[in-house]
């Protein structure tokens, strides 16, 4: 009876400990007094300045420790726009300070677009050296399905604490909301109690959050938004191709097939096709095949042949070849998270180079593109555009369409006009200069 008595007793003592470590880990918004953010990337602060309009933010630069430092045109002016909630630090010990930290790091690609977690995987490393009891990781950012449970977990078990019991691990994706104008957020953790607690974190910067069953489902979340865009970005590059020898306007097409049913189908050149590199490389992982997603990245990736061809015929027809002819291209990517090296428009830099093209580009949310060994001499740096600088150019070749530029002023100023992106549509002076294509 005396030793059933001291098993039981020995039980109830276990559990209560258990207990005591379950709560020290956040569940509810409450709980968390300090945020921090790791990776001094576009991801990174602009959570940062989400959260900081409600709780005292760490954002964290991957230079502390033995971290890989953020690719400097990833980070060049980003702390400029920081609200005052907003702390930046280099110190690694801080990491023990917040209630839950965001893992905002980049999963660039490597040589052959395969993946490269070197530099989410020491950023991990970091904070395994200081992870404590009670603490929520969050890892956003378009990963491959699969990489929070098999690649980071490892890493952090290093610490000789348990996920689940000592702390929480979730992925969670970002989404924009059609029609609302909000970000919605989707969670999956590796428990019920991390998902909890990652839901109750992004409640704080959202209605809209919604809980998933596991790490994985939140992983593939987090890719179906540049998975549909790159699968639409192909029907209208294949459009294109099909449209140009039968001397049709494909934007005519684009434009008055859609009665407001599906999205708009946008050709181009500037599309995410890092997601689909990512995507495809995670599935394979599992034994899995997605071949309309395969196809859509061998479909973007040809558009470059395309653009190629017409800005030869462009060139020649004005008298001029690729080799030694001055080209400034215009945008570079979509937005600033996207990583460069899986844009179709970065291979156009470099393929140009390679004819002899003086090739500058024009992008101001790419102030310094990533070095790759593959293209080394490819023009790193953006350049502004002037007067001066448009009147010196042989051809201006546009990529990506955004509001904020004045395209009256880049027709107006510059000689040819090759526009791969419908940008100059609303142009009245000077349309002679523009080959549409």
């Amino acid at each position: 009876m005396c030793r059933a008595k001291e098993s039981h007793t020995h039980t109830m003592r276990i559990g209560l400990q258990m207990t005591t470590l379950l709560n020290q880990i956040p569940r509810h918004p409450s709980t968390f007094a300090v945020v921090g953010t790791v990776g001094l990337t576009p991801d990174g602060c602009r959570i940062a300045k989400a959260f900081a309009a409600v709780i005292p933010v760490l954002l964290f630069d991957l230079s502390l420790g033995d971290a890989k430092p953020d690719e400097p045109c990833m980070n060049a002016g980003l702390l400029n726009d920081l609200p005052p909630g907003v702390e930046v630090t280099k110190d690694p010990t801080r990491l023990k300070e917040p209630g839950a930290l965001i893992i905002c790091v980049r999963h660039p690609l490597a040589s052959g677009h395969l993946p490269d977690p070197s530099t989410l995987c020491m950023a991990t490393q970091g904070i395994t050296r200081q992870l404590r009891p009670g603490q929520l990781l969050v890892v956003v950012g378009t990963t491959p399905p699969g990489t929070t449970r098999a690649v980071l977990l490892p890493l952090l078990t290093a610490s000789g604490l348990t996920v689940g019991r000592d702390f929480s691990l979730a992925y969670s994706a970002e989404s924009e909301e059609i029609g609302e104008g909000s970000t919605s957020w989707v969670v999956g953790g590796f428990d019920e109690g991390s998902t909890e607690a990652a839901s109750a974190l992004f409640s704080l910067i959202s209605p809209l959050v919604t809980g998933v069953s596991s790490l994985e489902a939140a992983e593939l979340c987090g890719m179906v938004g540049s998975l549909t865009r790159a699968v639409h970005t192909a029907v209208a590059n294949e459009m294109r191709t099909v449209c140009d020898p039968m001397q049709i306007d494909v934007w005519e097409v684009l434009n008055a097939s859609r009665p407001g049913a599906f999205p708009p189908l946008v050709p181009g050149c500037s599309s995410d096709d890092f997601a689909l590199d990512l995507f495809s490389w995670g599935v394979r992982r599992y034994g899995a095949s997605a071949r309309l997603i395969e196809s859509a990245r061998v479909v973007n990736s040809g558009t470059i042949e395309f653009v190629m061809r017409k800005l030869e015929e462009v060139l020649n027809h004005a008298g001029k070849p690729i080799n030694g002819s001055k080209i400034l291209i215009v945008g570079i990517a979509n937005k600033p998270s996207m990583d460069p090296r899986g844009v179709p428009a970065f291979k156009l830099l470099d393929l140009l180079v390679k004819k002899g093209g003086v090739v500058t580009y024009e992008d101001p949310l790419y102030p310094e593109l990533p070095w790759m060994p593959d293209w080394p001499e490819v023009s790193r740096t953006s350049v502004s555009i002037t007067r001066q600088l448009l009147e010196g150019q042989d051809c201006v070749l546009m990529v990506t369409n955004r509001a904020t530029r004045d395209y009256q002023y880049l027709v107006s100023h510059s000689r040819l006009i090759i526009d791969a992106c419908n940008a100059t549509k609303n142009v009245i002076a000077n349309r002679e200069k523009i080959t549409r294509i």
